[in-house]
């Protein structure tokens, strides 16, 4: 009887290994299947949301100039975004103390998300926006960088290569708070040197071969989702551009046509990347020998995909601009017809 009962009683439910951060203790290494957790999405909307006002950059600073300078400010938000990933593909981000150091540099890329749009303008005070968007990029680095020492403690091969990566990023960001200082197109040329010294250099540095893939999965995933977030919100803004339009209770063509613009640029920029190169890119990692995995991130996604999102930013300009061309012909349209309606006396 007892073993007709034991052979009916469900089998225990194992659940999977996670990472977990131990008081006083190294956080372990990432389990091969792991997922994007919760938290990372989270971190990954304040980073939209600074891709975002990335946006409102170029549309402030028009010309080549002005998309030049929002381009720039692009590669400093990825390069600094793709080091949370590896952070992330580590350790879990959501547990003990690590929670801290990623809320802070929530925190500071919130702020430098915020003086975006102003970040080549005059400075009224010591305190200029260029400053507070350098300084804030600095927090979100120093933020990194000791958050991966202390959780690499226990791999020293891996400890050393963030030791030496620590140097490019040390000096990338002392010239961002040295060109914030000079502004004008200094500030441009020193904010270059920055990203092409800390790229560069940790490109050249990665070759000691100390960093670590250890869910391919994660990183797919990863990059995957946050473009996912800044399609929706080009999806948001195009669709609240014509809502406003639609106020009066009026459907206009020209408005409609706009939306529809933004809305093929999306699926469009969604079918390039989910339909080809994340799918390949999964494959590439999972199916490679486990050393070789960071340069396939480092030549694949992490340089492929920057690419795609400034298409994408291009893209949301340009829409951008279509919508207000369309809002403003509306009303000049309706302006004119008005004033046929009532002439002047």
């Amino acid at each position: 009887m007892n073993a007709n009962r034991d052979a009916l009683r469900p089998p225990p439910v194992v659940s999977p290994p996670r990472r977990a951060t131990e008081p006083g203790r190294p956080a372990a290494v990432l389990p091969e299947g792991d997922r994007v957790t919760m938290f990372e999405i989270f971190f990954d909307l304040v980073f939209v949301f600074a891709l975002m006002r990335v946006i409102e950059l170029m549309e402030t600073q028009q010309g080549l100039g002005g998309l030049g300078r929002g381009l720039l400010v692009l590669l400093l938000l990825w390069w600094a975004w793709c080091a949370f990933i590896w952070l992330g593909n580590r350790v879990r981000l959501d547990r003990g103390r690590v929670v801290v150091a990623i809320l802070v540099a929530m925190s500071a890329l919130f702020v430098a998300a915020l003086v975006i749009p102003y970040a080549w303008e005059p400075p009224s005070d010591w305190l200029s926006p260029a400053l507070v968007l350098a300084l804030a990029f600095t927090v979100v680095r120093a933020s990194y960088v000791s958050t991966f020492l202390w959780t690499s403690r226990g791999d020293r091969r891996l400890r050393t290569q963030v030791l030496i990566d620590a140097i490019p990023q040390t000096g990338s960001s002392v010239l961002l708070i040295i060109g914030a200082v000079l502004g004008g197109d200094l500030q441009g040329v020193c904010w270059a040197v920055a990203f092409a010294l800390d790229f560069g250099v940790g490109w050249l540095v990665s070759r000691y071969n100390g960093w670590r893939v250890a869910s391919p999965a994660h990183f797919v995933e990863r990059h995957g989702l946050v473009l996912i977030i800044a399609l929706g919100e080009t999806v948001l803004s195009s669709g609240a551009g014509v809502g406003s339009d639609l106020d009066d209770g009026t459907v206009h063509g020209l408005s409609i046509v706009a939306a529809l613009l933004a809305f093929v640029v999306v699926v469009s920029l969604w079918w390039a990347y989910f339909r080809g190169p994340s799918a390949a890119a999964r494959h590439a990692l999972v199916s490679a020998d486990p050393i070789r995995r960071p340069a396939i991130v480092l030549g694949v996604v992490a340089l492929g995909l920057p690419s795609l999102v400034a298409l994408f930013l291009v893209a949301a300009l340009v829409v951008a601009a279509a919508l207000t061309t369309a809002s403003r012909e509306r009303h000049a349209t309706a302006g004119s017809r008005q004033k046929e309606h009532h002439p002047c006396p």
